[in-house]
């Protein structure tokens, strides 16, 4: 099973955010010289699949593993509440002998810890972003979320690598989609007004302090703000 790296997770700055939403909603673009008149060509606009997913993830602060695993029949879009009961995890095929197989196998487990499994009201935004997913599917469709053009659950790794391209083409820089739920969190406590206890319920931690430790990350522009006005 993968594990993340400390440089896997990263805090996302409102400027980057920006640039990410941009990149979803508008595309981007690949330029380069050609050979032989050295004229600069630019071929676009070029869309990461599913995109709006990652807009969905920001601002729920899901795991990737749960992500692949969520279908539109968990949600209840008349409630604004989503159930998270299942996680998509990947290993490697071994025979009996113990030897590795050469296939990678994804399959659905429990979620990470048992506060994990629960079901949360959402935003209205966040229902707003999969109501317009769930337009481009077919009718009735109530099956993964995310998925490739055969409407076959896609795994953890292939949502990293849509995820590792879109940052590419939005200029941001490369790390793992655990960072999306490093930035929710971050955001969540802003907007709360640094309620600690209402973030740690949203992304499902028992121990709030575990998510003040670990999830809240100081940005430098904020904490510049702060000091500029701070008066005893």
């Amino acid at each position: 099973i993968y594990k993340k790296k400390q440089d896997d997770i990263h805090f996302f700055s409102d400027e980057e955010i920006i640039k990410i939403k941009n990149n979803i909603e508008k595309g981007y673009y690949k330029s380069y010289k050609h050979h032989l008149s050295e004229k600069t060509i630019t071929h676009g606009p070029y869309f990461v699949s599913q995109a709006k997913i990652f807009l969905f993830l920001i601002n729920i602060g899901l795991r990737c593993g749960e992500s692949v695993a969520l279908k539109y029949s968990d949600i209840n879009f008349e409630k604004s509440t989503m159930t998270v009961d299942r996680a998509s995890i990947g290993y490697k095929e071994r025979n009996r002998d113990g030897s590795e197989t050469g296939k990678f196998v994804t399959d659905l487990s429990s979620p990470k810890t048992s506060s994990s499994k629960t079901t949360i009201k959402i935003s209205p935004y966040a229902i707003q972003i999969l109501k317009e997913m769930l337009r481009e599917e077919p009718e009735g469709y109530q099956g993964f979320i995310l998925h490739d053009e055969h409407h076959r659950q896609i795994s953890s790794n292939a949502l990293g690598k849509r995820f590792s391209n879109l940052l590419a083409g939005a200029g941001v820089s490369k790390c793992g989609t655990h960072s999306l739920r490093h930035t929710c969190a971050t955001q969540m406590y802003k907007q709360s007004s640094y309620n600690i206890k209402f973030v740690a319920n949203q992304i499902r931690h028992k121990d709030a302090a575990f998510t003040a430790n670990t999830y809240i990350h100081n940005d430098e522009a904020e904490n510049d703000k702060i000091l500029k006005v701070f008066k005893v």
